[in-house]
């Protein structure tokens, strides 16, 4: 049945591509980048990691792109570069994401950024600045009950603290996750 999904969905999007490819108004533009953007979710969510950085860096190379739409590409890219452990571009996308996010203010997607800069600098053992960027997460998180990025954010920061060796640190993030 997997199998058949993927076929439909990398079916509707080389239909979706002809059709969209003679449009020329900014709608069906828009429409475009967001297939794109989708079709690089679905790659990525079947493990085919390269071939949705390989969509996104199409996508990034567009002229004219919205602050959304390059907040919506730098996300996906994320998501597929974190699966990677291209922790570099993580952290290079990310802060991008950051300067756009100042014109959208979009508080969901800066905490999910917040903990991918987290993430990509804990994995460069950058653990002072992982340790900033998930408090900052957790902070937000806290302020907008947004729970799964709140639960990441208590576990990194917990791990961060183990391995910069202050476990009595971690305690009360490791705790607050039982």
């Amino acid at each position: 049945v997997e199998q058949k999904q993927i076929v439909a969905v990398e079916t509707a999007y080389r239909q979706g591509q002809m059709y969209l490819a003679t449009c020329a108004t900014n709608n069906c533009k828009d429409l475009a980048i967001r297939l794109e953007t989708l079709y690089a979710v679905h790659l990525n969510d079947h493990g085919k990691h390269d071939g949705a950085i390989a969509r996104i860096e199409l996508l990034l190379n567009k002229e004219n792109l919205t602050p959304e739409q390059e907040v919506n590409i730098i996300q996906t890219a994320n998501a597929a570069l974190l699966e990677l452990g291209d922790y570099d571009k993580v952290l290079k996308n990310a802060l991008r994401f950051r300067t756009l996010n100042q014109a959208i203010r979009d508080t969901s997607r800066e905490i999910l950024t917040l903990h991918d800069l987290g993430i990509a600098s804990y994995y460069l053992h950058q653990f002072e600045e992982s340790l900033e960027y998930s408090q900052e997460a957790l902070s937000l998180a806290r302020s907008y009950g947004q729970e799964r990025p709140l639960k990441h954010s208590l576990y990194l920061l917990g791990e961060a603290f183990i391995d910069i060796g202050q476990p009595q640190a971690a305690s009360p993030f490791l705790e607050e996750l039982k």
